[in-house]
Formats: C-alpha cells, sequence, structure tokens
C-alpha cells in the first residue's frame, strides 16, 4: 500500500474573453490561512498517492474538480519518482 500524504491547492478560476484561466497553486502547508475570504470554496480529491485539500475563488464542477485533482496527482507522483532516485549527499 503506497504513502498517502496530505497535500493542500489554491485554484484561481478567472474569466477571458476567450475562455477561462486557470491557475492552481500545490504546497505541503496551507500558506492561504490569511487569505479564506479570496477562495471560500473547499473541496477534499482523494488521488492515488495523495489527499488534496483544494481551496477554490470558484464554484468547481464535479468535472472540473475531477480534472484539477488528477493533473495534481500526476505532478505529485513524477515528484516523487524525483525524490525518491535522489542519492543522500555526504556519505
Amino acid at each position: 500500500m503506497p504513502k498517502v500524504t496530505l497535500k493542500y491547492m489554491t485554484v484561481s478560476i478567472d474569466m477571458m474573453p476567450d475562455g477561462i484561466n486557470l491557475f492552481c497553486s500545490i504546497s505541503t502547508v496551507e500558506f492561504w490561512s490569511n487569505e479564506r475570504d479570496m477562495f471560500p470554496y473547499n473541496y477534499t480529491y482523494i488521488g492515488g498517492t495523495c489527499t488534496w485539500l483544494i481551496h477554490s475563488n470558484t464554484e468547481l464542477t464535479m468535472k472540473m474538480l475531477g480534472a484539477v485533482g488528477e493533473t495534481a496527482d500526476r505532478i505529485c507522483e513524477q515528484g516523487q519518482a524525483i525524490n525518491d532516485r535522489r542519492k543522500v549527499a555526504n556519505r
């Protein structure tokens, strides 16, 4: 069973003339505690290796939440693979 880690993400969606602008910020700590008014929508996405606590400035549809969560999970898995290949310095 893989180790499940807790990660945090803010999702900022801005309406543009030709569509939407989506910005995701990923962290291991909840650094936006002072920005709760800007990101009032809260979601939890349980992925393969990471559980995401997602804060958004706009209400997300289930399809958008799934797409954001899956993308974040891929980024998490890639980062985990890179960290697993690193060697400890000063051996």
